[in-house]
């Protein structure tokens, strides 16, 4: 997990180890584990970046079923 500021400098980088073979489980533990930091550092202006699609429209809100 990379998170930068508004400017795009580099806040804190965090590596992590997960044992699932299922990319889109992996990506959206690093979506959490992100978010997470989110809530600790009471940040109130966030953008969620990935490269996977599914992993990210989980979080949009809507009612779709994304599996």
């Amino acid at each position: 997990m990379i998170t930068r500021d508004s400017n795009g400098s580099v806040l804190i980088i965090i590596t992590e180890k997960y044992s699932e073979i299922n990319s889109l489980v992996v990506e959206v533990k690093a979506i959490l584990m992100a978010l997470n930091h989110v809530i600790i550092n009471n940040w109130t202006s966030v953008v969620v970046k990935s490269d996977c699609k599914n992993a990210t429209k989980g979080f949009e809100g809507n009612d779709e079923d994304y599996h």
